[in-house]
C-alpha cells in the first residue's frame, strides 16, 4: 500500500511497560522505531521505485513521485553566470577566499539572476557570504566553504557550458 500510515492505539496506563528510558517516558518510541528499521533490510532502489519486503516475506513496491534538493538560503543566493566567468571566479575564490564571492554578488547587483526571487535578499545574504569566508578563511574553514562557493558558482553556470558528448541535457 502506497502512503498508508498505521498508527497504533496507546496502551492503557496500567498496560503500560515500566522503563527508566527518558525518551521512552516523554513519548518518543525509539526502541520500537530502530526494531522496525532492522526489519525491512531487504529492499532495492529503483529508477522510479522503491521495493522492499518485509519480515513476514511480503514484497511492497512504493512510487517514487517527487525527488528534489532543499537548498539553503546561502545556496539560493548563488549567482548564474556564464562558465568562463564562473570558472574565473572560481580560481579567485581558491586563492583569495571571499574575494571571487563578493564580487559575484557585484554582479547580481547589476542584474544577474538566482535561485532567489528577492534581489535584495540575495544581494545581502552574497555579501554575507563573502565577508564570512573572509573572517573565517584563517580558521580554515572560510577557505573551504569559499572554495565550495567557487564548484557552485560553475555547477550554476546558467547553462551556458559547452556540452561534453555523453553528457545528460538539463
Amino acid at each position: 500500500m502506497v502512503g498508508t500510515t498505521v498508527v497504533e492505539a496507546p496502551a492503557p496506563a496500567d498496560e503500560k511497560k515500566k522503563s527508566s528510558h527518558l525518551l521512552h517516558s516523554a513519548g518518543v518510541n525509539f526502541e520500537r522505531r530502530y526494531r522496525s528499521n532492522q526489519t525491512a533490510q531487504n529492499y532495492h532502489v529503483g529508477q522510479s521505485e522503491v521495493v522492499y519486503e518485509d519480515a513476514d516475506g511480503r514484497e511492497h513496491r512504493m512510487e517514487i513521485v517527487k525527488v528534489s534538493e532543499k537548498i539553503g538560503n546561502f545556496r539560493k543566493c548563488v549567482p548564474r553566470l556564464s562558465f568562463i566567468c564562473a570558472c574565473i571566479l572560481c580560481i579567485v575564490n581558491l586563492l583569495l577566499p571571499g574575494i571571487g564571492t563578493i564580487i559575484a554578488t557585484l554582479r547580481v547587483v547589476c542584474g544577474v539572476e538566482t535561485s532567489n526571487p528577492n534581489r535584495s535578499q540575495a544581494i545581502c545574504y552574497g555579501f554575507l557570504a563573502g565577508i564570512l569566508q573572509i573572517l573565517l578563511a584563517p580558521l580554515i574553514i572560510g577557505w573551504v566553504w569559499s572554495i565550495l562557493y567557487g564548484v557552485y558558482l560553475i555547477q550554476d553556470a546558467g547553462g551556458l557550458a559547452p556540452e561534453q558528448p555523453g553528457a545528460p541535457s538539463p
